[in-house]
């Protein structure tokens, strides 16, 4: 008992000084890049580093940015019309126009809208198929089966998987068509105030 306490007692002595050696020698290096005119080259100056740590800017797909492109020259153009400046609600053809400019982008933002619809659907094929080899109930199945049964599986697997990547890639897009409207309307209140 008394050799398990004293055992302990050098352990934490010894990680206790293993921190304090680790902290004075971080000080000393601090206090040497302070005063030392070279440069310490580390790890986080080596370039493959600094390429994995700058990720690029997602950007929208060329159709779906074109599409924006259109919809911000419209409203743009809407924004500085200087008839609309102090108006309260626009007048139906301005609505128009708006909503014209707006029904492309809504197809490519939203491109999987049942996504819970299709997996249940998958999930209903995935079983009536499993059970079309595993049936009659109580019947023990073969390696055959089993392996047919598997492979079923991660069908089904990579199918989901697919369809909760489109539905990532849609809300990533979503995001992105929302960013580009907030920088339109600021860029449109900008427009406004300037005159």
């Amino acid at each position: 008992m008394q050799t398990c306490v004293l055992a302990t007692v050098i352990m934490l002595a010894i990680t206790c000084r293993a921190q304090s050696i680790a902290d004075a020698a971080r000080a000393t290096q601090q206090q040497h890049s302070a005063t030392n005119k070279r440069k310490v080259i580390t790890n986080e100056d080596s370039p493959e580093r600094q390429n994995t740590e700058t990720p690029s800017t997602p950007k929208l797909d060329a159709d779906t940015q074109a599409k924006m492109d259109h919809f911000r020259a419209v409203y743009m153009d809407i924004c500085s019309d200087p008839s609309l400046q102090n108006a309260k609600t626009f007048p139906p053809e301005v609505k128009r126009r708006l909503e014209q400019a707006a029904e492309p982008l809504r197809r490519p933002v939203d491109r999987h809208p049942n996504i819970p619809q299709e997996t249940k659907k998958l999930d209903q094929e995935e079983q009536a198929e499993v059970e079309a080899i595993a049936s009659p109930v109580g019947k023990a199945l073969t390696l055959e089966e089993r392996k047919e049964i598997g492979a079923i599986r991660e069908r089904y697997a990579a199918e989901r998987q697919a369809l909760a990547g489109a539905q990532a890639e849609d809300a990533q897009r979503s995001l992105l068509v929302l960013a580009q409207i907030v920088e339109m309307m600021s860029d449109c209140s900008k427009a406004k105030s300037a005159h």
